[in-house]
């Protein structure tokens, strides 16, 4: 069965506004720095190297000296720590400085994918929601390596995953929803 031709470009148009709102998700979040921006970013930085360093103690003595406070285990930075080893030709810190535009490219393209559940406009809408709201671009720039982007991630995944299993009522669905709610 062929696809008729008005489908067709329409797939074609959102697709090019797709790619566009990615190339504008980039561009809003570049900025000229090569480091860590912010003390957040650093005190994760800083935890993703005590992780692969094998050097993880339960109480964080550089925060409240000279007592410590207790470190309760993050998420974020064993992944930091963990997925930078899959990309050995970069430094911890540039790793950490690029991932937060990863995770917004990726939040996009979920976002996409949750309004084009509903139509193809919904999805251009979302996607370019999630790309130029001042304050998601704000949080989730190059070289702020904070739990934000990671957060919006997952929770345009758990709200993707939902809707879909709401649509289908497959199983697969909850049970990657449940995966990933479990994380």
């Amino acid at each position: 069965m062929a696809i008729p031709v008005s489908w067709q470009r329409g797939i074609f148009f959102s697709f090019a506004i797709l790619i566009f709102i990615l190339f504008l998700t980039v561009y809003l979040r570049w900025n000229d720095h090569n480091v860590l921006t912010g003390a957040d970013p650093y005190y994760h930085y800083r935890k993703a190297d005590e992780i692969l360093n094998h050097e993880i103690s339960d109480i964080d003595y550089l925060r409240n000296p000279p007592d410590g406070i207790p470190y309760n285990k993050n998420f974020y930075h064993y992944f930091t720590a963990y997925s930078y080893k899959l990309v050995p030709f970069l430094s911890l810190e540039e790793y950490m400085a690029y991932l937060p535009l990863i995770f917004s490219l990726i939040s996009v393209i979920i976002a996409y994918k949750i309004g084009k559940i509903f139509n193809v406009y919904s999805g251009i809408f979302a996607a370019f929601f999630v790309a130029a709201t001042p304050i998601i671009v704000e949080r989730t720039n190059k070289t702020f390596a904070d739990t934000d982007s990671l957060i919006l991630l997952f929770t345009l995944l758990l709200i993707y995953l939902y809707i879909k299993f709401f649509v289908t009522k497959k199983m697969i669905y909850l049970c990657f929803l449940g995966f990933f709610l479990f994380i």
